[in-house]
């Protein structure tokens, strides 16, 4: 009966450690979707808002550049070409912005933005084949830019929302991996002890015989 009863015991703890082994085998998964979900979350911090917070930098400066030779004391042909060049480079800007993973509110701002821009082109198109005076049209011209400075302000302060959200996303990530650590040294623990019992109790299962004695 007593062997019975320790098999029993032993049989007990065997499952509890083949519990343990299943609860650190679902941890040490965990773990993993939670460094891969930090990489993506470090990979959006850099290549979708770093990136785009520097475009969008270049694009106001550029628009500002704009906003400059546009009022400056010069001829008009080289106002012209010089506006025109500046779109080019505003136009390489939004398709490398296009490249980087967008939310919906940015996608609709930069449709807005890139709809301005080709007003911006038929304008110095008109000017450049003498259909209309740039410098009658400056104010409106002005506008326009005053208008794509404030789409610009807008992907600005998205940039900093979302930067915001995943710097959130990141701690609760890292605080969550520090919850499954301790768990992890926990079950260790309890392994080890469980481990340790087994083999001190071990002995019981062996059954002992009473020494004879030797007969003369």
């Amino acid at each position: 009966m007593k062997l019975m009863y320790n098999i029993k015991e032993k049989g007990k703890f065997i499952l509890l450690l083949c519990a343990l082994l299943l609860i650190e085998i679902f941890s040490t998964s965990n773990q993993i979707q939670n460094v891969q979900q930090l990489d993506s979350t470090i990979n959006e911090m850099y290549a979708d808002r770093l990136i785009a917070q520097d475009l969008i930098f270049k694009m106001a400066e550029t628009i500002h550049q704009q906003k400059n030779i546009l009022f400056a004391d010069h001829d008009q042909d080289p106002i012209n070409r010089a506006l025109e060049q500046r779109s080019e480079k505003i136009t390489g800007f939004i398709n490398a912005y296009d490249k980087t993973a967008l939310t919906t509110d940015e996608a609709t701002i930069l449709g807005g933005f890139k709809t301005k821009i080709s007003r911006l082109t038929s304008m110095m198109l008109n000017a450049n084949e003498g259909k209309s005076d740039l410098y009658k049209a400056k104010d409106a011209y002005n506008a326009q830019l005053d208008l794509l400075l404030a789409d610009l302000n807008r992907l600005a302060e998205i940039q900093v929302s979302r930067s915001g959200y995943l710097q959130k996303d990141s701690h609760k990530i890292v605080s969550f991996s520090n919850i499954i650590n301790e768990l992890n040294k926990a079950l260790m623990i309890i392994t080890a002890l469980g481990i340790a019992a087994i083999a001190l109790t071990s002995k019981s299962i062996v059954p002992k015989f009473p020494q004879q004695e030797r007969l003369n």
